[in-house]
């Protein structure tokens, strides 16, 4: 007797349909199928909705340029008797909590992405820099590693990170000694970073999207050491700055196409005869015209009224944006944004006597005089902290992330500290913790925060402690 098995097999297997994407960017995604048919339905849905005919095709490939560059899309495609691929995604992140780098098992969480810098790439996605000290775990911070990592469109997901360069012990308490940037038009990346034992700045490019890079020196000749960077690109023209204990604050600045030993160099001015505060964060942003403002503390010669001051390389002009009220800082820091016609300014110092567990605080002006520092508010009892960060996205909309390093209790939020304000006057501060379900660090070493596509707020920040999400780099994106 005979015995007839019959097996099934999925329509999509047995046509050989395989869709995968070749490429995917803010403005076209480039899709490829296998399989033997004379016509093709290439279909398309948003986000979790319903799949709809957007072309028919007589070959294996399609070019989808009718897209939202902020938009999430599902693909798939059907053959001529009806069976279906499987589907592909491709887009943004997604909402909620991301981990762009994860601990590597066996590792020591806390020296993992103990740095962080944050910039979108030229989709408008994050990408982030960050530092692992001693990745080999013997004790000896030499081998200390700056890594790249960043969202790919085309894969849906995180890329491995990629090592940029070893860095050595470089300080990191209160300062950033990394930055990224990456310029919009062609899709080059570039981190300026310390190394031990080296003058001035190393700027590292890279020209394929992050995964090969090529470290020039910047300032090698220069006396003492580099604590804080900061780097910046705007219509076509990189900006650097940074600041050292015997250097003070330098200012470089180049077109996209040189290369950064070309960039001019000039040395910030010290109107006031005070001195450059040493060993503390410098901040940088651009205005519509792509020109540069940089900021820093000066600290004076007598008396604890430490200042900020904002100058301007293009003009040459300086003005003092606010002060400490009389009050000696703890390492003050500083972040800078200008949006709407309007220079934010948010400061880490304690300013009121009275109240020293308060220190952020935020002013900013229209181009006259600056505002009454604003003390920001925390959902519980707790104190603000650096680290921070500072994001205006294009309606006007002030976002400011904190730290708190202490308390008699808890917040209601969650962590890391996110405050919002149309006005910088009035804030509501709630974190993303409570939302995402997330328990975070109150204290992480490192904070950034950009606004993506579509304005979504992004926070980066580094994540120590155990959660559901995982250690190392964590990233929230908003609804």
């Amino acid at each position: 007797m005979r015995v007839l098995v019959v097996f099934w097999v999925g329509s999509s297997l047995l046509c050989g349909q395989q869709l995968t994407v070749q490429s995917a960017a803010a403005r076209r995604v480039e899709l490829h199928w296998t399989g033997s048919s004379p016509a093709w339905t290439i279909e398309r849905g948003t986000g979790s909705g319903q799949f709809e005919k957007v072309s028919a095709a007589s070959s294996g490939s399609y070019a989808d340029e009718r897209i939202d560059p902020y938009a999430t899309y599902r693909y798939r495609v059907r053959n001529q008797a009806g069976a279906v691929s499987n589907v592909v995604t491709v887009g943004p992140p997604p909402a909620g909590v991301q981990t762009p780098a994860r601990v590597p098992a066996g590792i020591d969480a806390g020296k993992y992405g103990t740095n962080t810098a944050l910039t979108a790439d030229e989709n408008g996605d994050p990408a982030v820099a960050f530092i692992w000290a001693d990745p080999n775990g013997d004790g000896d911070n030499s081998d200390t590693t700056l890594y790249f990592v960043r969202w790919d469109r085309a894969t849906y997901s995180w890329r491995s990170p990629v090592k940029v360069a070893v860095t050595g012990d470089i300080p990191s308490q209160n300062v950033e000694p990394a930055s990224v940037a990456c310029d919009s038009a062609t899709g080059v990346f570039a981190v300026s970073f310390l190394v031990v034992g080296k003058q001035g700045v190393q700027v590292a490019l890279s020209r394929d999207g992050g995964a090969t890079w090529q470290a020039s020196p910047i300032a090698a000749d220069l006396e003492g050491l580099v604590s804080s960077t900061v780097l910046a690109v705007s219509n076509g023209r990189w900006h650097l700055a940074f600041s050292g204990d015997q250097s003070g604050v330098r200012y470089y600045s180049g077109p996209a196409a040189a290369a950064p030993s070309e960039w001019k160099m000039q040395v910030a001015p010290n109107p006031d005869k005070g001195k450059i505060a040493p060993n503390i964060s410098i901040a940088m942003t651009t205005d519509q015209a792509g020109k540069a403002l940089i900021g820093y503390w000066v600290a004076p010669e007598e008396g604890n009224n430490y200042r900020v001051l904002l100058w301007s390389p293009e003009s040459g002009r300086t003005v003092i944006a606010a002060d400490t009220n009389g009050q000696t800082p703890d390492a003050p820091n500083l972040r800078l944004a200008i949006a709407n016609g309007k220079t934010h300014l948010l400061l880490n110092c304690a300013r009121d006597e009275k109240n020293t567990d308060y220190s952020i605080w935020y002013t900013a002006s229209s181009g006259g005089a600056w505002s009454s520092p604003v003390k920001l508010p925390i959902d519980g009892p707790r104190s603000t902290n650096a680290p921070l960060a500072l994001t205006v996205n294009s309606s006007g909309r002030i976002a400011a992330v904190f730290a708190s390093n202490s308390g008699s209790g808890d917040t209601v939020c969650g962590y890391p500290i996110l405050s919002l304000s149309t006005d910088g006057a009035h804030w509501t501060t709630c974190g993303p913790g409570k939302r995402t379900g997330g328990t975070f660090d109150p204290q992480p070493s490192t904070i950034g925060a950009l606004n993506g596509p579509g304005d979504h707020l992004n926070v980066v920040w580094h994540q120590q402690g155990e959660n559901k999400y995982g250690q190392g780099v964590l990233l929230w994106r908003e609804p």
